[in-house]
């Protein structure tokens, strides 16, 4: 369970720098743990002059999976600086959903992972 932990751990630090990034100036989140899984919402406003990274995003969370290179990357997380669409790639990665939401003033991510 410490390592699952972890894992959420991380997948929300990268999204609130993410989210920074974008010129994010409201951020929220919120966490459910659910009996086959777990779910993170976020919401943040961003600076409109960063919309293109976020039409962007729905490729790094949302693109195939490779489980041979998820504990590769995994080990790597936070041991150097690979640039933030490799962070974001192994975001991806870890959930096994993601719905991406893009709107005038604000931007709604909603991630899952089923255990």
């Amino acid at each position: 369970m410490k390592h699952i932990r972890k894992r959420i751990s991380k997948i929300i630090d990268e999204m609130m720098l993410f989210f920074f990034s974008v010129g994010g100036q409201k951020i929220h989140i919120d966490y459910e743990h659910l009996d086959m899984g777990y779910r993170i919402a976020m919401e943040s406003d961003y600076d409109p002059a960063s919309r293109e990274d976020l039409e962007h995003l729905d490729r790094y969370l949302n693109g195939p999976k490779d489980e041979s290179i998820l504990e590769y990357y995994w080990e790597l997380a936070g041991e150097r600086e690979s640039g933030r669409d490799s962070e974001l790639y192994l975001v991806g990665q870890m959930i096994d959903k993601a719905d991406i939401r893009v709107e005038e003033n604000k931007v709604t991510v909603v991630l899952e992972k089923r255990f």
